[in-house]
């Protein structure tokens, strides 16, 4: 008899009282610790167990699932990873798992403790991935286009071709990308749309995007035109007497421009991970204020305060977001308690080693007390970091808590949060800040 399906007949067993099953699972966990070899359907017969007693998540039980799923996960990751090392370089179809090359399984991590506090995220780790990926031989041309003919004779070179081909160069893409995703721990949201870009299946950031390194119509394309990149830059363009691959143009949401050539998607694609002078953060809050802000808020936003030449690796399309919700978080407050229109100004600046993204609400003060927004931070601002600013950024607020209290507290960065004392201030400013 499978020694899991004994367990559970002894669980069944009315003559067992709930102290009972508690001891005995306590020694099968303890039985698990030293399992040097776990059968495929452990997980299935231990979570049987738990559904047919309807224990409480709390009792010994959901150790012996959590004890058992991660030596699963760790056996599985190893054995991928030895995979992805063994890859034939002469496959079409190279598959990438996010839980293989990385160390544990993101969701079995937050389900162990699922009462435990949120964990901080540095963003240093999606900083120096990125900047990793940009510099990378191969994968930075999946985000410049390729203007020298130097670059195309030498990838012919190291993939033994006798002319470019596209699925050769889709191969050395993906190879390159697990390669990088060993050396770094990353959102998993930020590797499914990277991976989506280069290796298919699905649509890729918030503009939904089906256009991609897999895309059977650019396939088709590269069949054809053998000898010709998809992304040419001007230079290579007028030599191929082509502008490349291109599509049904589609136009992004993020900057309100349209797209329609291979070329101009790996710009596009740039484009959601660096920010600098020709994608200027100015540009892109003031379309999104066009869009959606314009008619209710007073923006503020000059050159001396808002700089354009900032250059800042991070996740574009999130920031924006975080941006879209802080600006509702103070139009639902100026509903809430009938405040006048609100006056806000942007301003983006490098001091030092940090980059700083202020939102300041000018005519309000802060509808809580210093003390009670340490303590307890309410759901808007946990909701806000929970879901966007955690791993992207730290989270700092400045502001007058009324009856002339006024106050920087740390919101999220790390480090306990505290209030420091501060001169005079008008208003509420949330301030983003990244470090370099």
């Amino acid at each position: 008899m499978n020694k899991f399906k004994f367990i559970k007949q002894l669980l069944d067993n009315e003559k067992f009282n709930t102290s009972q099953k508690e001891r005995f699972l306590s020694l099968v966990s303890k039985e698990l610790e030293t399992t040097n070899k776990l059968e495929v359907g452990l997980i299935n017969d231990v979570k049987e167990i738990k559904e047919t007693l309807g224990l409480d998540k709390k009792t010994m039980t959901e150790d012996v699932v959590n004890s058992v799923t991660q030596k699963l996960d760790i056996e599985k990751i190893e054995l991928d990873i030895k995979k992805c090392d063994n890859i034939n370089k002469t496959t079409n179809d190279i598959k990438i798992d996010y839980n293989s090359i990385h160390q544990i399984n993101e969701d079995k991590m937050s389900s162990v403790k699922k009462n435990e506090e949120l964990k901080y995220l540095s963003p240093q780790g999606l900083r120096a991935f990125l900047i990793d990926y940009n510099q990378d031989p191969i994968l930075k041309y999946t985000c410049h286009q390729i203007d020298d003919i130097d670059v195309v004779n030498q990838l012919i070179q190291e993939e033994e071709m006798k002319v470019y081909e596209i699925n050769k160069h889709q191969e050395r893409i993906s190879l390159a990308f697990v390669s990088l995703l060993k050396k770094h721990k990353i959102n998993k949201k930020i590797y499914s749309l990277i991976n989506t870009y280069l290796n298919g299946n699905g649509t890729w950031s918030s503009d939904n995007i089906s256009i991609n390194w897999k895309s059977t119509q650019l396939q088709e394309w590269g069949d054809v035109n053998k000898k010709m990149v998809p992304h040419p830059g001007l230079n290579l363009s007028n030599s191929y007497k082509s502008r490349g691959f291109q599509f049904d143009y589609f136009k992004s949401n993020i900057t309100g421009k349209k797209v329609k050539t291979f070329s101009q998607l790996v710009i596009h694609f740039k484009n959601l991970f660096h920010i600098r002078a020709d994608n200027s953060l100015k540009d892109l809050i003031e379309y999104r204020n066009l869009k959606k802000w314009n008619d209710k808020v007073e923006f503020q936003i000059d050159n001396d305060s808002f700089w354009t030449n900032i250059e800042l690796f991070t996740d574009v399309d999130k920031l924006l977001q975080a941006y879209d919700n802080i600006i509702t978080m103070i139009l639902d407050l100026v509903n809430e308690f009938n405040l006048p229109k609100p006056q806000i100004k942007i301003s983006f600046i490098e001091e030092g080693d940090y980059v700083e993204l202020s939102i300041h609400h000018r005519n309000t003060v802060f509808k809580k007390t210093m003390n009670n927004l340490i303590n307890r931070i309410g759901e808007s601002h946990t909701a806000l970091i929970k879901k966007l600013v955690n791993g992207l950024c730290d989270l700092h607020i400045k502001a007058d808590f009324d009856n002339n209290q006024y106050a920087h507290i740390n919101l999220w960065d790390g480090e306990e949060r505290k209030q420091t004392p501060i001169a005079k201030f008008e208003g509420v400013q949330h301030i983003l800040l990244f470090k370099q």
